[in-house]
């Protein structure tokens, strides 16, 4: 599972629907206290984890529709807020060269506006601050992932 920091702007179709299942699956994890996962420490460390989730899901459900794509989200309407969780410039860096690497192996033509950018822009509920990235990316290398 890999939930995103980057924009979903940048995401292949096939990422972007694999991320959607993901953050499903993360919602639910969230819901029963799972401590398996330590990338949703990103949306424990804030005191309505849910409702966080649920912005970063709404997110993808707009780049959906952005693409005129079909998604049902039922709770599209609770989502509502404002205020934004920090994330690293490292995590961001992190998921750069992941997603470059990933469209690489994929021979994904998306790669070529991507190679081109200095700075990816965040998940819109994210909010870039100095600094390094997450601990669970060490278990991570670019070429490692599967998605």
């Amino acid at each position: 599972m890999i939930l995103w920091s980057i924009h979903p702007k940048y995401l292949n179709d096939f990422i972007l629907e694999k991320l959607l299942c993901d953050s499903l699956l993360a919602k639910k994890m969230i819901q029963e206290d799972d401590e398996s996962c330590p990338q949703l420490d990103l949306f424990k460390k804030t005191s309505e984890a849910e409702k966080y989730i649920n912005l970063y899901i709404y997110y993808i459900f707009f780049e959906f529709q952005n693409r005129q794509s079909k998604v049902n989200i039922p709770f599209v309407d609770e989502m509502k807020k404002t205020v934004k969780v920090s994330v690293t410039s490292g995590q961001i860096n992190f998921e750069k060269q992941l997603l470059l690497s990933t469209y690489r192996l994929q021979n994904d033509n998306k790669i070529s506006g991507i190679d081109l950018l200095d700075k990816l822009k965040p998940h819109p509920m994210f909010n870039v601050v100095n600094g390094e990235p997450e601990s669970w990316t060490q278990q991570m290398s670019p070429g490692s992932l599967s998605l």
